[in-house]
This record gives structure tokens, sequence and C-alpha cells, in this order.
């Protein structure tokens, strides 16, 4: 009798032991202490180290977007789910990466001069700025951005501007556009007081308008 106790004993042992982690639900995790160390060694046991660090950032997101479907997802649930979700975003931002290369082929931007105005209580930075019409299409407006940079590659502002006169094919105009400069904002006063050779400016098109009714944007 003591044998098959100690028989039973073993294999309820071995089962729990061997219970699959990725078949847990999260509520029962939940009942057995989130964070526990009980929980924690299961997780570094059975997961790989790609699949813990994939769960953990599912788990993050999951727990405060869709917090009732969570309770009832398992922990393999939210590892495939996470690895969607990751997918998707990496498409995403590939077809915004390829639209936003077009629409730079089709409109150029250079800097030609950084100014500073002061009129009375308005301050202004301002950048005189060229803009090419690299298409075979008049353009009759453009939304743009520019990100500008220190020597050391550190954000120093970011600025939108938008053109809204023509622009004929194979067409370069120049236009000055400004933006206010606060003596208590630490961007723009940066902006006003870094030499221009000391910058770099990234530009990212956001929508081109032609004249025939057509245009070309990024994805929303």
């Amino acid at each position: 009798m003591k044998k098959i106790i100690a028989s039973f004993i073993l294999l309820v042992v071995l089962a729990s032991c061997s219970e699959d982690i990725k078949d847990m639900k999260m509520g029962e995790l939940f009942q057995e202490g989130f964070s526990g160390q009980n929980v924690k060694e299961k997780l570094s046991k059975q997961l790989t180290s790609d699949e813990h660090e994939i769960y953990s950032a599912g788990a993050k997101r999951l727990l405060f977007s869709d917090s009732e479907n969570f309770k009832n997802m398992t922990v393999g649930d939210v590892i495939e789910n996470q690895r969607v979700y990751t997918a998707e975003i990496k498409r995403q931002q590939e077809e915004i990466q390829q639209q936003l290369d077009k629409l730079n082929s089709m409109v150029g931007f250079k800097i030609v001069k950084k100014s500073y105005y002061s009129q009375s209580y308005d301050n202004y930075n301002a950048l005189e700025i060229e803009i090419s019409n690299n298409t075979e299409k008049t353009i009759s407006g453009v939304k743009a951005s520019v990100l500008v940079n220190n020597m050391y590659d550190d954000k120093v502002q970011n600025l939108a501007f938008s053109y809204d006169k023509e622009i004929k094919s194979k067409q370069k105009i120049t236009s000055e556009f400004m933006w206010d400069c606060n003596r208590y904002d630490d961007e723009s006063m940066e902006l006003k007081n870094t030499k221009t050779e000391k910058l770099k400016f990234v530009f990212s098109t956001v929508m081109i308008l032609f004249n025939d009714g057509t245009k070309e944007k990024l994805p929303e």
C-alpha cells in the first residue's frame, strides 16, 4: 500500500514538473502570483530567452489594451499574439519608409540660409529652403517637415512647413519659412544660437498635391 501511495505522489510531482507553462492561462498565473518565484522559475526554465522577451512585451501590452480577453489567453497565446503584432508593426514601418523614400525622390529640399527675426514681442527662427519638383507634373502644394539635429545627431527641433504655390515640372523655387522662437524654449533657442554649419537638416515629405487633382502622401 505504501508503495502505491509513494508511486501516486511521484506521478503527481512529475506531472506538476512537466506542466507546460505555455498552456497556462494568464488568469491562473495571476492566482499563483503573477510575479511570484514559482511562476518566474517556470517561465525561465520552459521558455527560451527569445520567447521570454516576446512574452514579457506581449503581456505588458495586452494587460492594458485587452484586459478581459487577456485573462483567458495562455502564455503561448500571448507569445503568438505578440509575434503577429510585431510583424504587423514592422510591415507598417516598411510601408511608411517605402512611401517616404518615394515622396522624397519626387521633391527635393536644400537649406539656403538660416535667419532670426525680432519684431516687437514676436521672435522667429527662419529657414530659406530650396524646393525642387523632380516629377513630370506641376505641383500645387507640398507639406513636409525638417528634423534639425546638432553635429552629434541629437535632436534640436522638428519643424513642419508647407508650400501652397505652383512648382512646374523640374522647376526649383526658394521660399522662406518662419517658426516662433521663444526664449524660454530650449529647442528654438538652440536653433537660433547654433551656426548653420553645425546643424544637420533631415527632410521628410508628408504630402504632394498635383495640379491634375492627384496626390501622394504618407500612409495614415
